[in-house]
């Protein structure tokens, strides 16, 4: 399967997500 550049795009920012996330651990994403 062909990752398109939205792909990428969408998975880095759902990782800085996930890393800020973590960072702030009263964030309702690191409580999932």
């Amino acid at each position: 399967m062909i990752e398109t550049y939205h792909d990428k795009n969408r998975k880095i920012v759902w990782v800085c997500i996930v890393m800020h996330a973590k960072e702030q651990r009263e964030s309702p994403l690191f409580a999932l």
